[in-house]
């Protein structure tokens, strides 16, 4: 059996078996990972005939859809890690508010007892 273009292993079934015009071998799953980025093969960049895109259709949608979820989930976490910063920073801004009135009021006690308090790792993760 001949070795896959692209991964270079052999090719030990039939039916994971695709060429390309000029019959240069690969296996299914490395042309569907392939065709994401190129129509062409990778070897000698002759397009692969519709009729093996229309063969891997599926498995193509398959595959971009899952790559869109992926992307999706992980703007999701992008976004959620900003949302928690932001969220860090208004505490620490409504902390220091709260210093600032207690200063105005010359409750310099009320202030220093509360700065005293401040965990030294809340207030590290509050600056980043």
């Amino acid at each position: 059996m001949p070795d896959c273009i692209i991964c270079h292993l052999e090719i030990t079934d039939p039916n994971n078996l695709f060429e390309c015009p000029n019959n240069h071998p690969v296996h299914k799953e490395c042309l569907i990972e392939w065709l994401q980025h190129s129509p062409n093969c990778p070897l000698c960049n002759e397009p692969y005939s519709l009729e093996t895109k229309s063969n891997l259709k599926s498995d193509l949608d398959k595959r971009e859809e899952e790559k869109k979820k992926s992307e999706e989930d992980e703007a999701r976490k992008e976004r959620n890690n900003q949302i928690k910063i932001i969220a860090e920073k208004i505490i620490f801004l409504k902390f220091l508010n709260m210093i600032e009135t207690l200063i105005e009021k010359k409750d310099f006690e009320g202030a220093l007892d509360r700065l005293n308090s401040i965990d030294e790792n809340k207030l590290e993760t509050v600056k980043k």
